[in-house]
């Protein structure tokens, strides 16, 4: 029977990070692996920490909106163009109407959209506002966008997350 070779153990400096915390003026200087030394207070270690854990459960959620919206889209053929943005610190859906005319039908639909929205428990840590525009220029349009964050829905057959943004035929 062949004796396998002993497996090599790792020592611990190959796995161990350095962190010291000096307690007078509340600084963690932290070391990995890769010798880069960097100095953060503990309390924002503490607020990065939260935030990193508390980042997929809000990821979760802004996919099942993308998904709801892609779905809402899917057959409005009064809705001519439609945004995901960022205005003043939050989500906001832009909709871009087919028509310049005032449409009461399609206001209660936007409304009832915005309720059902905020009213989704799994959605509770969304918040998204919409803002409905008459048919506009693109120049009046990227007005109301974020440059650094846009997304546009593309109409098409929503069947199911992967499809969201397809074309029709």
């Amino acid at each position: 029977m062949p004796v396998d070779a002993p497996q090599k153990r790792a020592t611990v400096g190959e796995f161990v990070q350095l962190l010291v915390w000096r307690e007078k003026d509340g600084m963690l200087t932290i070391t990995p692996q890769d010798e880069e030394r960097f100095s953060i207070r503990l309390n924002r270690a503490i607020e990065v920490l939260r935030r990193a854990s508390s980042a997929e459960p809000v990821n979760d959620q802004v996919r099942l909106l993308l998904r709801m919206l892609a779905e809402w889209l899917r057959n409005r053929l009064d809705i001519e163009s439609a945004y995901i943005t960022v205005r003043d610190g939050t989500l906001c859906l832009l909709l871009v109407r087919s028509e310049v005319l005032y449409s009461e039908e399609f206001e209660n639909a936007v409304a009832e959209l915005d309720i059902a929205i905020a009213s989704d428990v799994d959605l509770d840590l969304i918040r998204l506002n919409v803002i409905a525009l008459p048919r506009a220029s693109d120049e009046a349009i990227a007005s109301f966008l974020d440059p650094e964050f846009s997304i546009k829905y593309v109409h098409g057959d929503s069947a199911g997350p992967d499809s969201v943004g397809q074309q029709r035929p």
